[in-house]
């Protein structure tokens, strides 16, 4: 959403940079959650899916985003907009069961869950 507020390039770049850092947390914090919770024998299959799940909304999002930005004419908007939808997504996730994919994690031996 912060995009959609810089008109300089020099505060787009590091705002920019910030977003895809996030992104690469986020990359890093679904495949380990994946690898605790699925079994081995399945872990190359759901690994795939997830990567053609992700890979295939790439082009379909900047066409729609496109679409998007013809259709108001105004960038500023589309990534306000867009910046919203994804952190509205976000939260509506932390109320479901991947808001607390840490109870579906077997606990180590040796250590009891407390609660």
């Amino acid at each position: 959403m912060v995009l959609a507020l810089v008109s300089s390039y020099w505060l787009a770049a590091p705002v920019w940079a910030l977003a895809c850092g996030f992104g690469i947390f986020f990359n890093i914090n679904t495949s380990s959650l994946r690898q605790a919770i699925v079994p081995n024998q399945l872990l190359g299959r759901i690994n795939s899916i997830a990567a053609v799940l992700a890979w295939s909304a790439i082009p379909l999002g900047s066409l729609l985003g496109g679409l998007a930005i013809e259709w108001t004419q105004n960038v500023a908007l589309v990534y306000g907009a867009i910046g919203l939808l994804v952190f509205l997504v976000a939260v509506s996730f932390s109320f479901t069961a991947l808001g607390r994919a840490e109870y579906y994690l077997e606990q180590e031996q040796g250590t009891e869950a407390t609660n």
